[in-house]
């Protein structure tokens, strides 16, 4: 499975993630300005790091499928259809047939280990965040909303994040446990 510019620019997600990454690298920024140089308002800051960071993304969008293959390298040696197969069978819960004729079990290690880093590393980086936020709240009266909205968008994405990990993991250990089912069922060539 191919992913090009067109079919990678038509999917909503990536607009949604797109305009989170605006968002988040926004925000961080002018709360980084506000807080090591306390004379400085959010609103001084928000609109040439929105103009930045804008055009940044923009670029980095546009390049990021040609990229991908270069920086995303896949440990498992799993080919485009096998790696789009496990990603459904991870959204699902449910092997298609052509399990059979691959192993997953290194590919499903990866992610296992790649999820539970996130999940200790994820809750740390959003409580410095978070802190970050409601030091500059103090710092920038004018700028309260800003701050304590952002904060709380922070928060909100590390309880999402943690349930969607968790639930991730627990589907792995699902498709780890049906791997093993049916390797165990079909009889290996002498």
């Amino acid at each position: 499975m191919k992913k090009t510019l067109s079919r990678t620019l038509t999917r909503p997600g990536f607009w949604a993630a797109t305009a989170g990454q605006l968002f988040i690298s926004t925000q961080i920024w002018v709360s980084l300005h506000v807080a090591f140089d306390p004379g400085t308002s959010f609103r001084d800051e928000l609109w040439p790091a929105a103009v930045f960071f804008a055009v940044g993304i923009t670029v980095s969008t546009l390049l990021s499928p040609l990229l991908e293959r270069a920086i995303l390298k896949d440990d498992a040696g799993l080919s485009d259809e096998q790696a789009a197969s496990l990603e459904w069978a991870l959204r699902t819960g449910a092997f298609p047939l052509a399990t059979l004729f691959a192993d997953w079990g290194p590919a499903l290690e990866k992610k296992r280990r790649d999820l539970m880093f996130g999940q200790w590393l994820g809750p740390i980086f959003m409580a410095g965040l978070i802190a970050l936020n409601v030091y500059d709240s103090s710092v920038d009266p004018d700028g309260f909303w800003f701050y304590w909205i952002s904060a709380i968008v922070y928060a909100v994405l590390a309880v999402v994040g943690r349930v969607v990990g968790r639930r991730r993991i627990r589907r792995i250990g699902s498709l780890e446990q049906q791997l093993q089912e049916l390797r165990g069922r079909v009889p290996s060539p002498r």
